[in-house]
């Protein structure tokens, strides 16, 4: 069954507005949970980052590693805390998406099978990713290793065959990571929905529907980005400015890393609380985490349920 895009995107919209009081029941503490621990553990973190980028170049290596452990303490301290309240988000929004299910309490705050399921998604998809990428890495070197050495015996009128076939297998293999990745994008709702790993139930769903897919995820990424950028403009902390001007500096490294300090600055300035700005930041970046998770996940399972057969979305 295809997935039809413009019936699956306005009935996400309508399941948005109808439950976005259930959406924000369910989300606001975990990540509540999530933002403080990003509170407590981000000080540490910009510390030991700033100690590695103030490491000589020539220094001794075993000291830069000495540096890296507490800034990889630090971020394992986050993705823990990641593993733990996310999948809480996801399992509750689905739930309720998928079979109807509003918590009873004024929040959500379970950590049970469904949330396991979809951390053991996560590991899977992290696995399958990883294989796909580098197996698609070494085909591709591979293959262009060979036209570069056909080439080489073939002369000028080789080379640029050779550089066109070689631009085009570069085009293909980030075409099929992105097909790839349409074929898991209903990975967690399968979690729920069929109570066990999603990862096989995602890919027997989304057969046939890849392009409906990318039509489909990209009214919401699209939706997302535009969020983004419009809140960077409003919040006027000169973090877009930043990013315009390290790319427009890629090609001076002297330049480039003097502004990647600035972006450094400017990020952990944003998490200190010391002024208005940085506690607007954090309290805006708090409210649109909730939204942008509802414009994510809800859709997701609004797909699964269309892909399913029983369409519409939420409880009656």
């Amino acid at each position: 069954m295809k997935l039809p895009v413009f019936k699956t995107v306005g009935a996400s919209f309508s399941y948005i507005i109808a439950h976005f009081l259930t959406i924000v029941k369910i989300a606001w503490l975990p990540v509540l949970a999530m933002l403080a621990v990003q509170l407590l553990v981000m000080p540490d973190l910009f510390d030991a980052q700033q100690k590695m980028m103030d490491i000589d170049p020539n220094a001794d290596p075993a000291a830069a590693f000495e540096h890296m452990r507490p800034m990889a303490a630090a971020a394992g301290k986050i993705y823990l805390a990641m593993a733990i309240f996310y999948p809480m988000v996801f399992t509750g929004l689905l739930r309720h998406v998928i079979l109807g299910e509003s918590p009873r309490l004024p929040f959500y705050f379970a950590f049970g099978a469904g949330e396991l399921r979809i951390i053991g998604s996560t590991l899977l998809l992290l696995g399958l990713f990883t294989l796909v990428y580098f197996v698609g890495v070494v085909a591709l070197a591979a293959i262009i290793a060979v036209l570069g050495m056909l080439a080489g015996v073939l002369g000028a009128a080789g080379a640029s065959v050779a550089g066109v076939v070689g631009a085009a297998l570069m085009f293909a293999w980030i075409v099929a990571m992105i097909w790839f990745c349409l074929r898991m994008s209903l990975v967690y709702p399968a979690c729920i929905g069929e109570r066990k790993i999603g990862v096989a139930a995602s890919w027997a769903l989304t057969k046939g529907s890849t392009i409906s897919l990318a039509l489909y995820w990209g009214v919401w990424w699209g939706l997302m980005i535009l969020m983004s950028i419009i809140w960077l403009a409003l919040m006027g902390i000169g973090y877009a400015d930043l990013l315009v001007e390290l790319f427009n500096n890629a090609s001076d490294p002297q330049a480039a890393a003097e502004i990647q300090r600035k972006l450094f600055d400017l990020q952990r300035s944003l998490w200190s609380l010391s002024d208005l700005r940085s506690i607007s930041f954090v309290i805006v970046g708090y409210a649109l985490t909730i939204v942008w998770t509802a414009l994510m996940v809800a859709p997701a399972g609004v797909a699964y349920r269309f892909l399913k057969g029983t369409q519409g979305a939420g409880s009656n």
